[in-house]
């Protein structure tokens, strides 16, 4: 039913309805918009910094990093303690990242939360929503998004996105590239 929804990540993913990453698809070709996505390791990294900065109490349960003493080169009994550790986080459901993600994280919340405009904006909202609607033209088409972060108050919609370079021309030429202009776009088309 159209509305906005608090659902786990992968029901939204797996669930009906057209999304903007699927018109991205579309816009490739066709054939492109039928094979399933597969996870990648940035993508795993954006679902976690998303975590870290939006809900990050949650990052703290859902996040572990590897001890020293499972890593390879740790002395005896390494692979032991490593494949306990992994069998211990899968049935917690955690998620397994390297160090150098973590402390990525954590210094790219402190960055975001020192823009006193973005603190302000995510002082109050909520987070994670996944909204549905029936397209205006073609009334048979469900469409869907999720929302990062939505501000009610100031009627502010927040997509967090990082980058590898941050620079005004080279993020310009990222954004073009990743359609970051057509999930604005459909976020603006779905709340408006």
């Amino acid at each position: 039913e159209p509305g906005f929804y608090r659902i786990p990540h992968q029901d939204y993913h797996s669930g009906p309805g057209l999304s903007q990453s699927m018109i991205k698809a579309l816009l490739r070709s066709p054939a492109h918009a039928k094979v399933p996505v597969e996870e990648t390791p940035a993508m795993r990294f954006g679902r976690a910094f998303h975590t870290g900065i939006l809900e990050p109490h949650l990052f703290e349960e859902e996040y572990v990093t590897m001890p020293a003493d499972c890593r390879v080169g740790s002395g005896t009994g390494q692979r032991g303690r490593k494949e306990a550790f992994e069998a211990t986080a899968a049935q917690k459901g955690q998620t397994i990242i390297n160090p150098e993600d973590r402390d990525s994280i954590s210094a790219m919340r402190d960055a975001v939360f020192s823009c006193p405009a973005a603190a302000e904006l995510l002082q109050a909202g909520e987070r994670e929503l996944s909204g549905y609607w029936w397209d205006p033209i073609e009334k048979d088409i469900l469409c869907r998004m999720r929302i990062d972060w939505l501000n009610r108050d100031a009627q502010i919609l927040v997509d967090l996105k990082s980058t590898t370079d941050a620079r005004p021309h080279a993020f310009t030429r990222i954004a073009y590239d990743k359609g970051y202009h057509i999930e604005a776009a459909w976020f603006l088309y779905g709340t408006g």
